[in-house]
């Protein structure tokens, strides 16, 4: 058997800083500014945070944090939103930070009274409908804004733009899109956002989705609006959903969730992901999650090492393990609400909500109210199309080192993730570009040059073979 083998040495170098266990540096970083809900809706405009990133080109990955200040989760770091999980006119708690972007700023808002409730920067919920570690109410954080430019991340492993979202209409094939991604396995970095229309009063801002945890009052009355779109994947797919019945929004950022007064209805959808070997987490973690499990040491995941948490990126997604949405992952959040009401069906409200210090990451899901749910899908996404509510999953928390990727000698065997083992041997000199190549041995070493002490892993595919 003669093994034929096609090897791209340019492909190595242009991925080479793709396989390291580390993110570059962010090319836009705010540093950490106050913020703070505001009291009066006329004043909104003080409140809400602009920063200019400079790029003149939109940004691949915008990550916004919000720093507790106080209280129990004091240093702690909760993701802000793409999306307001209401306006202030119900009299229940909620808590969030808003924030969208475009090619040259990111915009941040805490929620704004309006006419009702003023809602929180930090806030964590209160059994029985929602548990976790330590509760909290804070009307002031810190929030930071980050921004990487695409040259400055590894080309994605999935691009799909073009699709058209549009609420309110009623119909499925509106406001609901599954579309295979190719990778045959689990992204680790995804990226769902939409874009907002132009000749509006953000023309061409974007929004980043959501996970499975909204609140949508489309039935219960009028006058609470929000919007949403929510996104899972598993191996093979992506799955976006929009509200489809009617006063349903794509995005809803004002009425005192947030500072944005803008609605949009109809959005094209953009979604990019990376394969774990493109982007390896220094650090991915697991917990199981149930309705049992309600204890400080059932919802906290503690690092194997000690963290800066200004130098580090952290997702957190929960895969549902059970119905129509078995094997999805949802993203985790840091906005939480609730409702001690059943406006949707069949649950209200729901989702994982996180938050990281330097050791370890605190979680926060739905209690044992009947309305709440850790995987919550309405019936008013998408006319039902692929609904659940379910109070059962598994979080996973990926993590990255972020600094620059100077890159140090080092070495590691070729293998394939998806082909059997190649015999090839190669010896790569980037900065002599000597390359070199022998077929004598089933296991050889590649010399590269790399950032991570752990080794950098070069994979090769086999794309054909023949027999004698």
């Amino acid at each position: 058997m003669a093994v034929i083998v096609v090897l791209v040495v340019l492909m190595f170098i242009s991925n080479l800083q793709s396989v390291v266990s580390k993110i570059n540096e962010p090319d836009y970083d705010s540093g950490w500014v106050p913020i703070s809900s505001g009291t009066k809706w006329a004043d909104r405009l003080t409140h809400v945070k602009s920063f200019n990133h400079g790029f003149e080109e939109l940004p691949i990955l915008v990550d916004v944090q919000v720093k507790a200040i106080d209280g129990p989760n004091k240093d702690f770091v909760l993701p802000a939103s793409g999306h307001s999980l209401r306006d202030d006119d119900r009299i229940y708690s909620f808590g969030q930070v808003v924030y969208i972007y475009n090619s040259t700023t990111i915009l941040v808002s805490p929620p704004i009274r309006n006419n009702g409730k003023l809602g929180y920067c930090i806030y964590t919920g209160t059994s029985p409908y929602w548990e976790g570690p330590a509760e909290q109410t804070s009307l002031s954080a810190l929030v930071r804004a980050r921004a990487w430019r695409s040259s400055s991340l590894p080309r994605p492993d999935f691009i799909h733009k073009g699709s058209k979202l549009t609420a309110s209409t009623g119909k499925r094939e509106d406001s609901y899109l599954s579309v295979q991604h190719g990778l045959s396995e689990y992204p680790a970095l995804v990226v769902s956002r939409i874009k907002f229309p132009e000749g509006n009063l953000y023309p061409n801002f974007y929004a980043d989705s959501v996970g499975a945890g909204s609140m949508i009052y489309t039935k219960y009355a009028d006058e609470e609006r929000n919007g949403y779109v929510i996104y899972g994947f598993n191996n093979s797919s992506i799955r976006v959903w929009a509200p489809s019945r009617s006063w349903g929004f794509l995005f809803f950022g004002g009425e005192g969730g947030a500072g944005f007064n803008y609605r949009v209805t109809s959005a094209y959808l953009e979604l990019y992901a990376w394969r774990e070997r493109t982007v390896i987490p220094t650090e991915t973690l697991k917990k199981t999650l149930s309705p049992e499990r309600i204890s400080s040491s059932d919802l906290t995941i503690d690092f194997r090492q000690t963290y800066q948490t200004d130098n580090i990126l952290i997702k957190t997604w929960v895969e549902a393990v059970d119905g129509v949405n078995a094997g999805y992952r949802f993203i985790g959040g840091g906005a939480l609400a609730y409702d001690e009401y059943v406006v949707s069906e069949p649950c209200s409200y729901g989702g994982l909500v996180y938050g990281y210090s330097n050791h370890s990451v605190r979680l926060w899901k739905p209690g044992k109210a009947t309305n709440g749910a850790l995987i919550c899908l309405q019936e008013k996404l998408a006319e039902g199309t692929n609904s659940q509510a379910s109070s059962r999953g598994v979080a996973t928390v990926m993590t990255w080192q972020i600094g620059k990727v100077t890159f140090q000698p080092s070495q590691c065997k070729i293998t394939s993730m998806d082909m059997p083992m190649i015999q090839l041997g190669i010896k790569i000199n980037i900065f002599m570009n000597d390359f070199k190549m022998n077929t004598d041995r089933a296991w050889s070493w590649l010399t590269v040059v790399q950032s991570h002490p752990a080794g950098l892993m070069i994979y090769c595919r086999n794309i054909g073979h023949t027999d004698s």
